[in-house]
């Protein structure tokens, strides 16, 4: 990872030589997944996109490393982010469970773009339905366009639910339900805490005793959020 972080740099410098989403309660410097839980039919395909927040600074450069059980997840395809200025300057590494992605600003455009799409992965589950894959984050380099360095960047996790046939997501047309700390258990609580930064709703999947995925809102700092239809997650 060493090499890594000293070839990030020597490309960024040369990039500059060469050159002349809402972010869901998220901090400058932070990784995260526009989808922070997403359900995937047993033996289907998804895709996950991995964004960075950068508040008011430019984004110049990052290295940001995914970490999975391969004998659970299949990285089936990997490519740039949405963000033009990764388009050019992107590049990966998949190898042992670690999935190593490197994006360059390519454009060395001066204006700061807030939340960077770094990059598009199809995925494809390797478990029966019912289970629940994690993914996590960490971010070995986060670079802003002037070669400074965030001093505590942080990398938020993702998962994936399995369901059975299809991924059926059973109150998709439905306003999700919302529950706060007290009306789900802690398992499910400190998982949306590694999803997103405390203080936020973060969507998640949460499979009923049916197999179906249901769209659930948790509320990681209100303690007196409205819970509505929770008995959906019974049925």
């Amino acid at each position: 990872m060493k090499k890594l972080k000293n070839e990030i740099g020597a490309l960024f410098l040369l990039t500059l030589l060469l050159s002349g989403q809402p972010a869901h309660a998220q901090f400058a410097g932070d990784v995260f997944f526009a989808e922070p839980s997403i359900a995937i039919g047993q033996g289907g395909q998804g895709q996950i996109e991995v964004l960075a927040f950068m508040g008011s600074s430019t984004f110049g450069a990052t290295q940001v490393n995914l970490n999975y059980n391969p004998a659970e997840l299949s990285i089936v395809s990997v490519q740039p982010g949405l963000s033009s200025e990764v388009q050019n300057g992107f590049t990966f590494r998949n190898e042992n469970g670690v999935l190593s992605l490197i994006a360059l600003n390519s454009q060395s455009t001066t204006e700061p773009i807030g939340t960077v799409s770094l990059a598009r992965i199809e995925v494809t589950p390797l478990v029966p339905a019912g289970s629940r894959i994690f993914v996590s984050s960490n971010v070995d380099t986060m670079l802003r366009q002037d070669s400074s360095a965030y001093s505590f960047p942080r990398g938020f996790g993702m998962e994936i639910v399995v369901t059975s046939g299809t991924a059926k997501v059973a109150n998709s047309s439905n306003k999700p339900v919302t529950l706060d700390k007290a009306e789900v258990s802690q398992d499910v609580y400190q998982r949306a805490l590694e999803l997103r930064s405390e203080g936020a709703k973060v969507k998640m999947m949460l499979l009923n005793k049916n197999g179906d995925a249901i769209e659930t809102l948790v509320q990681t700092r209100d303690e007196n959020a409205v819970t509505e239809e929770r008995d959906q997650l019974q049925n």
